[in-house]
């Protein structure tokens, strides 16, 4: 808060960043912050939560084909349960960048929810050579067995 009282004209973009600020009072500073590729991802988010698809749709447009808009868009995607979708965005975006392993995570848990529960595995199991004590997968790969195991039950 010593640097806001010292430099005032950063309180607007401050509290669009800042994590606990994700409220109204988040999006009436998104209108004064500067105009830029962080914040209008911050704003797209915003616009998901509070519901307002009108904005969601105007900042989905100011979105670029960059990486960082590109995870934006698919990680709404994802919330929205439009999982193809996000699918389709990960798989483009590791075409390009193998070394972004972590996405191999979040492709296996679109295929888990549209459940494709071996397909899921497969490219779990890429991730997992890698990260073998990674608790996110370890915990998906727990969620696919047991989910197995009660579809064998019926």
């Amino acid at each position: 808060m010593l640097i806001l009282r010292q430099r005032p004209f950063l309180a607007p973009a401050w509290k669009l960043h800042n994590p606990y600020c994700q409220n109204q009072e988040a999006e009436k500073a998104g209108d004064k912050a500067e105009k830029d590729r962080l914040s209008t991802r911050v704003r797209f988010h915003l616009s998901h939560k509070f519901g307002d698809e009108k904005k969601l749709m105007t900042f989905h447009q100011e979105l670029e084909d960059v990486i960082e808009d590109q995870l934006s868009l698919a990680s709404i995607h994802y919330l929205r349960s439009h999982y193809q979708e996000a699918i389709d965005i990960y798989k483009r975006i590791l075409l390009d960048n193998r070394e972004y392993l972590a996405l191999n995570v979040y492709v296996a848990l679109c295929y888990y929810k549209l459940d494709y529960y071996d397909v899921s595995q497969e490219v779990l199991a890429v991730y997992l050579q890698h990260f073998p004590d990674s608790a996110i997968a370890i915990n998906l790969k727990v969620w696919w067995i047991i989910d197995s195991w009660q579809l064998k039950q019926i």
